[in-house]
């Protein structure tokens, strides 16, 4: 057994295999949900970090509609991923207006940049990520909350 340990890690050196590792805080109305997230893909973006970190995911395309059982379950449950942020289209402005500050609730996607989240400008898919690297979600409830901050040090006990 030791020795296919010491042959596993002299492979991995001689070849210059190499990963990085990202932190991915994810905050439900339960619990948070910590990972250290190891990636083999140097050309990793937020999406690769969430399908390597061993989560159930309900995915359309790069959008996330559902993570660990919380969200829309599409296609399974729902023909929406948005199922909880339905703005409805309407040619009265004032129906309209109603409808878009009526709850929203979605998979509101975070970068933690100098201690502080930043909302994300792109989808999951569109952000590449590097070492060291903090991706946040949250099943934001309309109430505009930032994820709890959380440092790479403190998900992947380890220094940069």
């Amino acid at each position: 057994m030791n020795a296919l340990v010491v042959i596993a890690v002299l492979v991995t050196v001689a070849y210059g295999a190499s990963y990085i590792q990202v932190g991915l805080v994810i905050e439900t109305p339960e619990k948070d949900v910590l990972k250290c997230v190891n990636i083999t893909d140097t050309a990793a973006t937020g999406l690769t970090v969430l399908t390597s970190a061993n989560l159930t995911l309900s995915l359309a395309g790069g959008s996330v509609c559902g993570i660990n059982g919380v969200g829309c379950n599409f296609p399974k449950e729902t023909k929406e991923c948005f199922c909880k942020c339905q703005m409805g289209v309407s040619s009265n402005y004032e129906a309209l207006k109603v409808s878009m500050n009526s709850e929203c609730q979605y998979w509101a996607y975070y970068h933690l940049k100098e201690g502080k989240w930043a909302y994300a400008q792109t989808g999951p898919d569109g952000y590449k990520v590097t070492q060291g690297s903090v991706e946040g979600w949250r099943w934001d409830l309309g109430d505009k909350k930032l994820p709890p901050v959380y440092t790479f040090k403190q998900i992947c006990n380890t220094e940069l």
